[in-house]
């Protein structure tokens, strides 16, 4: 059962009916750029995927993974680590 609001996205559910189904959209979403001055998105922060897809953490480690792999080679290079890189 729904609560008749149209402004409410998802909708609220106020109730449960016997034998009733529902379904939840597998959605992934990503911001338009992960990287500014200073800062670095990684994880849920970057990009979410609904945790019935089962890859939201499997993507926030790699995440860590390459961004640990940048740091390392930026300091080995000299680099400061916070400017963002020309593209």
């Amino acid at each position: 059962m729904l609560k008749a609001d149209e402004n409410t996205f998802p909708p609220r559910v106020v109730g449960i009916e016997e034998s009733s189904r529902a379904a939840f959209p597998l959605k992934m979403n990503h911001v338009d750029e992960y990287t500014a001055e200073r800062i670095a998105l990684i994880g849920d922060a970057a990009h979410t995927v609904h945790p019935l897809a089962g890859q939201g953490l499997n993507l926030g480690l790699a995440d860590v993974k390459t961004l640990c792999s940048v740091i390392e080679e930026s300091l080995g290079f000299g680099q400061d680590i916070g400017m963002k890189a020309s593209q």
